[in-house]
């Protein structure tokens, strides 16, 4: 869902932004009290928002005003935002030319800390010959598909693709992505070690080849992340149709948080969401894998926040009487172009 703004004086002099009253209404006429706007070079604004007298009435108050400061946003600009989360906003800048800005670089410091690599990844199919903890379901365990090596050449691929080349499940079709920025990539790995972000050595090698969509994703997980809590970064892969989604945390993480390789089932909550949505998750071992996230649980979690092919999720791992719970961030991928005019909302005022 998506809707647009045009930058009216008295916009930037009240510096406040009111939203669409048809989308306020679309969601029951009840919005976080914060929300996150991203922009396409990663970078990201958390903003008030207030609600008004009258139904429908919010407005983007405390922090637009930076926001609009910071990108030099001028009188009669159009601004295009994507709704990706119940408090989370793609916005897009135009100015009077009606073509999108240069928007600035996003940057990252490139102090590094040397580590050991780490692996996480979403199965393609159910992990073979599970021990449980927990028995979660009673599903049928089938081998895993296996992937060659990326070195065989009968694997070769187009890494300007999203990551992964497994058929999609969920309706995802492939784009002719635009080429990644190799300076970037690497500039991403050095950042993801310097903050003690795991994620698994494929990506870790892949993140300066892949497309930008997907490098931008890894670099917006990347900031949403404000504390030391422990944490791990997956992008989402292709899946097939029927298994259902699961996923391994890197064993380096696994190995340096011991209550993680103890533990049974994890609670998944989201990091912003004007909600007190919870998952509970059931944890079973894979082989020498370690544990791994599946059944129920996390199938209504990859479901009820709409994952899709390259949204990237940061996993921060925090202590709640003893019980693991990890607060969940995401980044949604950037599709080249924007939604159709079929998904925008007109404005009204």
């Amino acid at each position: 869902m998506a809707f647009f703004r045009v930058m009216l004086p008295r916009a930037i002099q009240d510096k406040k932004l009111k939203l669409p009253v048809k989308f306020a209404r679309l969601h029951g006429g009840k919005l976080a009290e914060r929300a996150r706007l991203s922009l396409p070079n990663g970078r990201n604004w958390d903003v008030g928002v207030v609600k008004g007298p009258e139904e429908g009435q919010f407005w983007f108050e405390n922090g637009w005003s930076l926001f609009v400061e910071q990108n030099s946003v001028k009188e009669y600009w159009f601004l295009a935002f994507e709704h990706t989360g119940p408090s989370s906003f793609k916005v897009r800048i135009f100015d009077l030319t009606t073509c999108e800005i240069d928007y600035p670089s996003a940057g990252f410091v490139n102090d590094v800390e040397e580590e050991d690599d780490s692996s996480v990844q979403i199965l393609e199919s159910p992990p073979p010959n599970p021990t449980p903890k927990q028995n979660p379901e009673s599903d049928s365990v089938q081998p895993r598909k296996k992937i060659k090596n990326s070195n065989n050449a009968t694997t070769s691929r187009n890494l300007s693709k999203p990551y992964d080349s497994v058929d999609s499940a969920d309706g995802d079709e492939e784009e002719d992505d635009e080429a990644g920025d190799g300076e970037l990539g690497e500039t991403l790995v050095k950042e993801l070690k310097r903050r003690r972000i795991f994620v698994n050595s494929k990506l870790s090698k892949e993140l300066p080849k892949l497309s930008i969509q997907n490098q931008r994703a890894v670099e917006e997980a990347i900031a949403m992340k404000r504390g030391n809590e422990p944490s791990f970064l997956v992008m989402i892969q292709r899946h097939n149709r029927k298994p259902q989604p699961r996923l391994i945390p890197p064993l380096a993480f696994v190995n340096e948080h011991q209550q993680m390789e103890n533990a049974e089932s994890v609670r998944l909550k989201l990091a912003m969401g004007g909600n007190d949505a919870k998952w509970d998750v059931d944890v079973i071992r894979y082989s020498a894998k370690g544990p791994c996230l599946y059944g129920k649980g996390f199938s209504k979690f990859y479901k009820e926040n709409d994952l899709k092919l390259g949204d990237v999720c940061l996993f921060e791992m925090l202590l709640s009487e003893g019980n693991v719970v990890f607060q969940v961030s995401i980044a949604r991928v950037l599709k080249k172009g924007f939604p159709s005019l079929e998904e925008v909302i007109c404005l009204d005022d």
